[in-house]
């Protein structure tokens, strides 16, 4: 992808959304360093006044991070043990939100060998993939794809989850419908650029800045139960780092 001079588009916009979608493709992946403003501005035949307005633009949507003396960097995944245990949506409901969560998919499938790994599965051992857009106060706040190993909720159905109330959560069906005691779960985010079908899924634009979130969750004798995987916009940010994303 290139400049386009012609466009009515500025050049640093133009450069932003260039590097939004190499976030967004993995081309740049946390943790890079990004080429220097003088290379950027060599390779794209741009000012490295434009060049640093559309660093800027990227830091503060919290995409990268300028360290002084070392350069800029694709902000890094962070680690946060714990939190994805609690509930999204009784947090909500104590603050008088209204969450409610829409069912895009659940069925039974083979999960590549990321998910398979992370989930410690058996070779050719299936599970259970859900996916369901959450809203709060009806705009849209993430989009969560939870991957169950199957032999832990035989039967699951979208029956099992409700539309509204604590009931949609999923660590309430699988405590509850299901008796698995939930001990322990670890979480990692990182800031990212979606990309589409999820953007379209979300009402948002190719190459919004969202917050990505995994995370892992064990039962009391250690096996993992649950990975799930959550785009969060931007405007719930805070919101989902008071209350977790294990939900």
């Amino acid at each position: 992808m290139s400049i386009d001079r012609h466009a009515h588009v500025p050049l640093y916009a133009q450069l932003e959304s260039i590097l939004r979608r190499q976030i967004g493709e993995g081309r740049l992946k946390p943790g890079d360093i990004v080429p220097t403003e003088s290379e950027l501005g060599r390779h794209y035949k741009v000012s490295r006044i434009t060049v640093r307005a559309a660093l800027e633009s990227l830091t503060k949507d919290g995409l990268l991070e300028r360290q002084p003396g070392r350069g800029t960097f694709v902000r890094a995944s962070e680690v946060e043990p714990w939190s994805c245990l609690t509930s999204f949506t009784e947090q909500m409901l104590r603050q008088g939100r209204t969450p409610r969560t829409k069912m895009l998919k659940l069925r039974v499938v083979r999960p590549g060998p990321d998910v398979a790994g992370a989930l410690r599965l058996g070779s050719g051992e299936e599970a259970v993939i859900v996916e369901r857009l959450r809203l709060v106060d009806e705009q849209p706040a993430a989009l969560m794809r939870a991957y169950i190993p199957r032999r832990f909720v035989r039967g699951i159905s979208r029956r099992d989850f409700a539309s509204t109330g604590r009931e949609q959560s999923i660590l309430y069906v699988l405590e509850r419908r299901f008796n698995l005691a939930i001990s322990e779960g670890e979480e990692t985010t990182a800031p990212v650029c979606l990309t589409q079908p999820d953007a379209g899924l979300l009402g948002l634009q190719e190459g919004s800045p969202v917050v990505y979130k995994s995370c892992v969750i064990h039962n009391s004798q250690g096996e993992p139960v649950l990975l799930e995987r959550a785009y969060w916009c931007t405007p719930q940010v805070e919101q989902v780092r008071r209350a977790g994303a294990g939900d």
